[in-house]
């Protein structure tokens, strides 16, 4: 167990997503998000806030996310993103979590903005 993370407390489901640019059927490119991994994690809140700025509300709130380590997930990069419960989350790169490697953590950040 580190930081007491067991494995059943990787109760949520994220799927990471990368950019491609693929070509449809006439040769055109169609730029989209793919799913690149999905995996369980545990999901933890770890603030909110609100501000108005140009006449616009806006609304961040930030997650850690925690993952068991594995090569497709220490691959994970700041380019991707998650999905997790139907939101979209900009993600930092994974840092590992003390002892042997075994469990990764990732700051997320939803963002919204309301007129």
């Amino acid at each position: 167990m580190v930081k007491g993370i067991k494995i059943g407390r990787l109760r949520d489901w994220v799927s990471f997503e990368q950019f491609a640019e693929v070509d449809n059927e006439f040769g055109e490119p169609v730029r989209s998000w793919t799913e690149y991994l999905g995996c369980r994690a545990q999901v933890l809140p770890a603030g909110a806030d609100e501000r108005i700025a140009e006449g616009q509300e806006l609304s961040r709130a930030q997650y850690t996310i925690r993952i068991r380590s594995s090569s497709a997930s220490r691959a994970i990069t700041s380019r991707m993103r998650a999905v997790y419960d139907g939101q979209v989350l900009d993600i930092s790169p994974p840092r590992k979590l003390g002892g042997r490697d075994r469990y990764l953590e990732l700051t997320a950040v939803a963002r919204s903005s309301e007129q």
